[in-house]
């Protein structure tokens, strides 16, 4: 197979004709490369390490190319890949992507040319394109200069992006490569269709929806803006969506306040709240013209106008688990269960969508790792660990059809693997766990499982008096739908349920001390072994042959009065440089999500050769079938994911999956 580096250069800017602003810091790729304004100024190639080729004209040349014996490399190969299929039906045999890889191998550190070509002391990258902006025709000269940009000169793109090729392709995992190609393919060879009148039904009712919550509430005048900023309206607004009011800790006072502002996360996080009612209001506190399920569906509706969707998704996208997270504005890693925009997703006709999904893949992992053996075994006998944790609970048998007790065991089992204490916990359930409905205990239900409120105590007066077994100010940092003793016992009761399963799980809580064990060794660069894990300087190798990077792991003090001390690491937040925390047992969760992404990508990489897959979120794997053979793929892929990889044989996995003419058929 021959690997030709490619990379094309396009007009950009503002155009000269209709003034449209066309450029990928405006546009998503799928939308820059589709515009019919789009225009290709050249393109450089080099073939293996022989002198680059640029053409300035006759593209309808590339179709001569033996593209069937081609592997295409590129720094960003999504792009260019997607003009060779969108504008030429040209598909090479393999797609590499030096972004990626690098992505991959450094995931704490940017992914640019620029950057990379700097650390690997490879030379420095050319400025030269900026000087093409808003131009669609080019003099001789600026033609030239940018050919030398492109490719000719020593630090040109081409020869930049084939050099660190070879630097980053030493020791990399082929499997990886395959993931690669098969991911930025989902893009660039699109499959899926998209239901425009699906879409355009649903734009019509969030519209009216949103106009309707606006007008109650008095958000659609000025005057009602402003009664809608006041904290304590906005805080009951949200409650009676059963949203707890984001809080944090006053700068001034030191004391809990609402979280209101644009750069609280909590208040950032709403705007994707799955209910669009709770977007809605927080769109008018923050003076946001637009909800995001409105400025997604118009953008998915964009889409379809322009042809299939092209999936867009970064492999190695995620930093400290190296999963894949969601490109191109779509976010599909993140669409509500049912909604309308999944089902908008569609196989085109005589054609299927067959969709498998792991089953409990992170909460079995995390007992595979820990050698929590009596959770395995209740894997391997088939048992539902969810209603036998809510058993133990409700000191009852638990069934599937007790959906809510059940739903509190799935948050149990779920949920306190890493780590997560009691006060988080409270406010976990009484935001609604895992997209289910809020779970509030009251005294009633305290008192059912035997857990007291109060206690006696020795004031210091040496007087016995009665208090709470937790201070009510630290209750109120759970909930603030709860009041007076309903609020402590609901506070009592996660206590309680924590305390239960960290009894219940003695060899998790014992792992994340093992957690800390490999921070140490990371830290003092010691080669040890942890299972199927091995630790090296600030890096910890997972069974495909990649690491998670902890880039200048170290310990720190606080620099409050108490002087405790934390691991922290150089973590890449935004395109700014982040000192990021971690812990024995936040360690263990970006080890069980990085090992529950090896074994669906090993899975996957057995399923696309026999039946293309074109899409995954989370733990699915969704592919696109002609009718007749839909069944058939189903089982392949059923029996595929319930298959453990070779190094972690005795770990059982269960799948399960469906058939569907939509995304949000498939169950």
């Amino acid at each position: 197979m021959i690997t030709l580096t490619l990379d094309f250069e396009t007009a950009y800017g503002k155009h000269p004709v209709t003034g449209e602003n066309i450029t990928l810091s405006k546009m998503t790729t799928e939308e820059y490369v589709r515009h019919p304004e789009f225009k290709i100024l050249g393109v450089g190639m080099k073939w293996n390490d022989r002198p680059p080729a640029y053409w300035m004209e006759d593209w309808q040349r590339l179709k001569q190319l033996p593209w069937h014996d081609i592997a295409l490399l590129c720094q960003n190969t999504m792009f260019d890949a997607f003009i060779l299929s969108h504008h030429f039906d040209i598909h090479p045999k393999f797609l590499l992507d030096t972004k990626s890889m690098h992505k991959a191998l450094y995931p704490q550190e940017p992914a640019s040319l620029s950057y990379m070509a700097k650390k690997h002391r490879l030379g420095e990258k050319g400025h030269e394109l900026v000087n093409t902006k808003d131009k669609w025709d080019l003099t001789p000269r600026e033609h030239t200069r940018l050919a030398e940009y492109c490719a000719f000169n020593e630090d040109s793109d081409l020869n930049l992006t084939y050099k660190l090729f070879n630097i980053l392709k030493v020791g990399f995992p082929l499997p990886e490569l395959r993931l690669i190609d098969m991911t930025i393919r989902m893009f660039t060879d699109p499959v899926l269709e998209l239901d425009r009148d699906v879409l355009e039904d649903h734009l019509y009712d969030v519209q009216l929806k949103k106009q309707k919550l606006l007008a109650s509430v008095g958000a659609d005048s000025e005057d009602g803006l402003k009664s809608l900023r006041s904290n304590l309206r906005f805080a009951d607004l949200l409650r009676a969506h059963d949203v707890d009011p984001p809080m944090k800790v006053s700068p001034t006072t030191g004391k809990m306040t609402y979280a209101f502002a644009k750069s609280d996360e909590g208040m950032t996080a709403l705007l994707d709240h799955p209910d669009i009612e709770v977007q809605a209001l927080v769109e008018a506190r923050l003076g946001v013209k637009s909800s995001i399920e409105e400025t997604r569906t118009i953008r998915f509706d964009g889409i379809a106008m322009r042809g299939k969707l092209p999936v867009g998704l970064q492999v190695f996208g995620a930093a400290n688990t190296l999963r894949w997270a969601g490109l191109e504005k779509q976010n599909l890693q993140n669409l509500p269960r049912g909604g309308p925009l999944r089902r908008a997703i569609c196989a085109p006709d005589g054609y299927k969508l067959v969709v498998a999904d792991l089953a409990s893949i992170e909460a079995r992992v995390l007992a595979w790792v820990a050698g929590q053996d009596d959770l395995l075994e209740e894997f391997r006998q088939g048992a539902d660990v969810y209603c036998t944790m809510a058993g133990r609970v409700f000191q009852r048998s638990i069934t599937k059809q007790n959906k809510l007790e059940r739903q509190l065991g799935k948050a149990l089992v779920l949920g306190c693997g890493y780590g997560m204490g009691w006060l988080r916990f409270g406010g976990f359930l009484a935001s609604g766990p895992l997209g289910a409905p809020p779970i509030l205990f009251n005294v009633e239900f305290a008192d059912k499982l035997g857990v007291e409120l109060y206690q006696w105590v020795e004031n210091d007066d040496r007087v016995l008096v009665k208090e709470p077994v937790i201070a009510m100010e630290q209750c109120a940092k759970v909930t603030t739908k709860l009041k007076g003793d309903d609020l402590l016992a609901h506070a009592a009761v996660s206590k309680f349920l924590i305390d239960m399963y960290r009894r219940l799980n003695k060899n998790i809580k014992k792992y994340w001390k093992t957690g800390e064990r490999m921070l140490t060794a990371m830290a003092n660069g010691q080669e040890m072994e942890f299972g199927c894990l091995h630790t090296k300087q600030d890096r910890l190798y997972l069974p495909s042959g990649l690491s998670l990077h902890y880039k200048n792991l170290r310990m720190v003090a606080d620099k409050d009065e108490e002087g405790k001390e934390h691991w922290v690491y150089d973590g890449l937040k935004g395109r700014g440089r982040d000192i990021q925390y971690i812990y024995g047992a936040k360690l263990v969760e970006n080890i069980v999500q990085a090992l529950s992404r090896v074994i669906l990508s090993e899975q996957m990489l057995k399923i696309d050769p026999i039946y293309r897959v074109v899409l995954t979120v989370h733990d699915e794997t969704i592919s696109c079938v002609v009718n007749h053979k839909a069944n058939d793929c189903l089982k392949l892929m059923i029996d595929t994911m319930r298959t453990p990889p070779d190094w972690c044989l005795d770990l059982p996995l269960d799948a399960e999956g469906d058939i569907a003419d939509n995304y949000a058929e498939a169950k």
